[in-house]
């Protein structure tokens, strides 16, 4: 597969000259308008200007982009080619705006591959207790490198059996509800060093907890074919009764009123809850119980620790680096 900023190369290649148009015109010609703040980093951060007419994608409201080139050079750049910038701002966006574009909707291929792996989602119960639990998570740094980490747990013993570590370079950029094609290559690396049979893996985001109801957990559990639970730091769709969440700590989160996961928090706190829903091969029940515990301070303990450890490396690498996505 192409990468995403070849697509959007060739779409700046599309916009005629004396024309603009906004990244939320491209990323929509990519098949997702979620897809917008990408193209805004890839066409500000990582397309070279001398081989891309990056001046001609503008924000919506018609300011220019926010690229090293500067609104000066940027606005100099449209004026030479006939498009009237005033104070930094496209004039006439309605003349000007270029909004279609040739394109095979790159975006709209990768929903029909979730779909198609949703059609294998499998939420029937475990039936027998994991033997061990295998927390993964991954960090990102500023030069396109993600940081995976996986650290398994015995169940029984609450010993760390195993700690493993894989460096990859990013080819996806953040887009919600795609986070799984950005984290897949670098889950698959680390993963690969793991014993996982009789493993429950846990996944550092949502499982059917998820606006499509197939989030990071179900893709790696399906794609993986291993049980998993997704634990997220925030809720994306549902409700839950708050009276529960304080009175014990835990609720359960309806969609629909369908009961697809739940929300803990100590002494009820929302604002430092644990997400927990299935991924594959584990009921909403079991989602729970397999984890009870085993919770650390927010999250099952393997799972903290191959934050901090991949967070770690990032780190090492890069010192100055906050990216986490």
């Amino acid at each position: 597969m192409r990468s995403l900023r070849d697509h959007v190369g060739d779409l700046l290649w599309q916009i005629e000259p004396g024309k603009v148009t906004t990244y939320g015109d491209m990323a929509r010609a990519l098949g997702d308008i979620v897809a917008a703040r990408a193209v805004a980093l890839i066409v500000n951060e990582e397309l070279d200007p001398e081989d891309f007419p990056v001046h001609r994608a503008v924000r919506k409201d018609g300011t220019l982009g926010n690229h090293p080139l500067g609104e000066a050079e940027l606005g100099r750049r449209l004026t030479a080619e006939g498009v009237h910038v005033e104070a930094g701002r496209v004039m006439d966006m309605e003349a000007t705006r270029q909004m279609f574009f040739e394109s095979n909707l790159p975006l709209r291929g990768l929903r029909k591959v979730q779909a198609a792996l949703g059609d294998r989602l499998n939420l029937g119960p475990l039936g027998t207790r994991p033997r061990t639990l295998v927390g993964v998570d991954v960090a990102y740094s500023r030069d396109g490198m993600a940081f995976a980490s996986a650290v398994q747990e015995d169940v029984r013993t609450g010993e760390i059996i195993a700690n493993r570590y894989a460096r990859v370079p990013v080819d996806f950029p953040y887009i919600p509800s795609y986070l799984a094609f950005r984290e897949m290559p670098a889950l698959e690396a680390v993963l690969d060093q793991v014993d996982l049979s009789d493993a429950l893996l846990l996944v550092d985001g949502q499982g059917i907890l998820h606006p499509r109801g197939f989030g990071i957990a179900c893709h790696v559990g399906v794609s993986l074919g291993v049980p998993t639970v997704g634990v997220a730091k925030r809720l994306l769709v549902g409700t839950y009764d708050k009276a529960s969440l304080g009175r014990k700590g835990r609720a359960e989160v309806l969609v629909d009123g369908e009961h697809r996961g739940w929300i803990l928090a100590d002494e009820g706190k929302a604002k430092r809850a644990a997400v927990i829903s299935p991924g594959h091969r584990v009921s909403v029940a079991d989602s729970l119980r397999l984890l009870e515990g085993s919770l650390g301070k927010r999250q099952p303990r393997p799972l903290e620790m191959a934050h901090a450890a991949a967070t770690a490396a990032r780190r090492e690498w890069d010192p100055h680096s906050t990216t986490s996505i």
